[in-house]
């Protein structure tokens, strides 16, 4: 069982930010002063909410690449060091 949960957490299976320790990892760093980080594949905010709910000053650097869903992303996320991207990273 503990084999499974480890490879499910590497191929992220779980995407729920509380049960996945993402939200607690945001929360600890956060503890040590403002956040910088970028969110390759930003989605509709959820980890940038957390980020600035622990971190109100955090700098960040939020990619989406699908229209609809940055327009999501454009109406949930603001802050005067959030930078939103609509494009997609690659390595090439």
């Amino acid at each position: 069982a503990f084999a499974r949960r480890i490879a499910s957490a590497y191929e992220n299976h779980d995407v729920d930010m509380i049960s996945n320790g993402e939200r607690w990892l945001v929360q600890r760093l956060a503890e040590r002063g403002p956040l910088t980080a970028i969110d390759v594949g930003a989605n509709r905010g959820d980890w940038a909410k957390a980020a600035l709910e622990y971190s109100p000053q955090a700098r960040l650097l939020c990619f989406e690449p699908v229209p609809a869903t940055y327009a999501t992303l454009v109406r949930a996320i603001k802050g005067p060091n959030v930078t939103l991207l609509n494009m997609a990273l690659s390595s090439q």
